[in-house]
């Protein structure tokens, strides 16, 4: 199977890759170099290096360079297709929609301040009767002559 080398470029810098991968056709070392250019994305930002500037350039086991891979093309690959337009009865559809979750969403809220308010008086009723069971009973005094 062929060897294939990535090397990297920062825009500054290059390193070499003396280890190579092998792939069985260009096609697929391209594949590979895309994933890894992909890979690397968030390591670059974390060591805070523009992925923009940096490249993979692909050579075989004789030095040749093959291509190059600009990592600036992993990002197009995840760019969405465009958005058709939408119709007014779909965004009037999407408003009817939004609008029965907010009538449904206040009624709820409303039912459970209801609830709340409940349980609050409840709570003051138990408290109270609390009050009145534990508080100190006044004593009869009886008089003996």
């Amino acid at each position: 199977m062929p060897r294939f080398f990535f090397h990297f470029h920062d825009g500054t810098s290059q390193t070499l890759d003396d280890t190579g991968v092998e792939f069985g056709s260009a096609e697929e070392a391209y594949l590979g170099a895309f994933g890894a250019a992909r890979d690397m994305w968030p390591e670059l930002i974390d060591a805070r290096q523009d992925p923009m500037g940096c490249a993979f350039e692909i050579a075989d086991a004789q030095g040749t360079a093959l291509f190059q891979l600009p990592f600036a093309e992993t990002l197009e690959s995840c760019q969405m297709a465009p958005k058709k337009p939408v119709s007014s009865a779909e965004i009037q559809r999407g408003i009817d929609e939004v609008h029965r979750r907010v009538l449904a969403a206040r009624t709820e809220l409303r039912f459970g301040f209801d609830s709340a308010r409940s349980s609050l008086a409840e709570a003051k009723r138990l408290l109270a009767r609390l009050d009145v069971l534990t508080s100190p009973r006044p004593r009869k005094v009886t008089e003996q002559l």
